[in-house]
């Protein structure tokens, strides 16, 4: 019996020793900040190197940045070292190249790296690291509760680099939410004790394998029941999974295309608003494509609605006795695809570019759309633009080309790169 009893905490322990870990560092411009003898940038990467250098761990590392590109603003992003290429060398040469200058959009951050981790499925360990609250989205508590709602397995800790006392209970709202643990540091050395505490115990830390099943299965129609809370500033975020739509509605979701009568799929999130129509903390409901209907408390509320590359704010209220219709009218888009060929010549690592919209004289305007980074020849990228007329700007050894397109409703359009007419006079 006791033989059985060590064969089965081995297999636990193995089994929570192989989850990978994906470190998700905030490169806002914040991050350049002096703190001691360095930058909070530079102290961090010092520490990494430290802690994951000194030893050939059992993990796997990935590392996900964001807030480093200033030109995406709240929704950037990067998975700079993807888990299927967590190699020691390659992690430290890319933590090194992160020169931090944009937003800190933690709760955009939290839902790619979540999907990017297919987590709904497998296990997620990840280590935020900020050194301050969302800067984009006032509440990221509430995503990622629904994020652990929804997961097979998801845990977030998080270190917190000499935050103000708001910043604090934001984040540690999000580890309590995840089942992680919050570490609050002020200098270099409680960074390395709190990484290598951390590091330390998901490798030794025992996960049962077995979970409870509940023998009787849900009513039909059952009611809506808050999965989890935690307290951010004295407020109780409760997340609900809408995976039954509730037998009745008090608000329709109508979402059409300008111009057209047919309805189009669209997602996003409510949020309780003040009067003023300002997004205030507290719960949030998803909207999900597919979903007309849904039941919310009385009050207003604010839409924060996605389709394709479009995004829209829309304000609304329920009020009593009576059916509130949300009227969401989004911009047409169409289908583009983005050809690159070369018959001559081609550097893999040589080919790079950026999509902008054009102003009435032709010239790129605003912040760039989508970025290209072709490693082989004859590949085809596919988006959804709003309609209207667009510049695609190409960067091959240091030759810039630009590549005119337009963008037409519910159409498909080909825009072919060819890497040979670069070397063109």
């Amino acid at each position: 019996m006791r033989r059985w009893g060590i064969l089965l905490y081995m297999m636990m322990t193995y089994s929570q020793a192989n989850t990978p870990i994906t470190i998700l560092l905030d490169a806002s411009k914040s991050m350049n900040v002096i703190l001691g003898d360095s930058s909070k940038i530079q102290m961090v990467q010092r520490a990494l190197l430290q802690v994951l250098g000194e030893k050939e761990h059992r993990k796997q590392v990935g590392l996900s940045v964001f807030g480093q590109d200033k030109s995406k603003g709240c929704r950037d992003i990067r998975h700079s070292v993807p888990l299927a290429k967590a190699e020691k060398n390659y992690f430290f040469s890319t933590l090194a190249s992160i020169k931090p200058q944009g937003k800190s959009g933690i709760l955009y951050a939290l839902k790619e790296l979540a999907i990017q981790r297919d987590y709904e499925y497998k296990q997620s360990k990840i280590i935020l690291i900020a050194d301050g609250r969302d800067s984009c989205y006032p509440n990221p508590c509430a995503m990622a509760g629904l994020l652990k709602s929804k997961a097979k397995d998801l845990q977030i800790d998080v270190i917190g680099i000499n935050v103000n006392k708001r910043a604090k209970k934001q984040l540690e709202c999000i580890a309590k939410i995840t089942e992680g643990e919050y570490w609050d540091i002020g200098n270099e050395r409680a960074f390395i004790e709190a990484l290598e505490a951390i590091v330390q115990r998901v490798e030794v830390k025992v996960m049962p394998l077995v979970r409870y099943t509940p023998v009787s299965l849900p009513r039909r129609t059952p009611n809506r029941i808050p999965l989890l809370t935690a307290t951010e500033d004295n407020i109780t975020v409760e997340v609900e999974v809408d995976s039954v739509i509730p037998p009745s509605y008090n608000v329709h979701i109508l979402a059409t295309q300008k111009g057209k009568i047919k309805e189009i799929a669209v997602k996003g999130y409510m949020y309780r608003s003040s009067s003023k129509g300002k997004i205030t903390e507290g719960k949030v409901w998803v909207l999900k494509p597919h979903i007309l209907d849904y039941y919310l408390p009385l009050g207003r509320y604010k839409a924060v609605v996605e389709y394709d590359s479009l995004m829209k704010e829309v304000s609304f209220e329920v009020l009593a006795s009576r059916v509130a219709t949300v009227e969401i009218e989004m911009g047409q888009t169409g289908r583009i695809g983005i050809h690159i060929e070369a018959k001559e010549r081609y550097d893999k690592e040589g080919f790079y570019g950026y999509i902008y919209l054009v102003d009435t004289k032709g010239e790129q305007y605003g912040h760039c759309l989508e970025q290209i980074n072709a490693e082989e020849p004859a590949v085809f990228y596919t988006y959804r633009l709003p309609i209207g007329k667009y510049i695609f700007i190409g960067y091959y050894q240091g030759i810039k080309k630009g590549t005119p397109f337009e963008v037409y409703s519910d159409t498909s359009t080909r825009v072919s790169i060819d890497v040979d007419t670069f070397f063109q006079e």
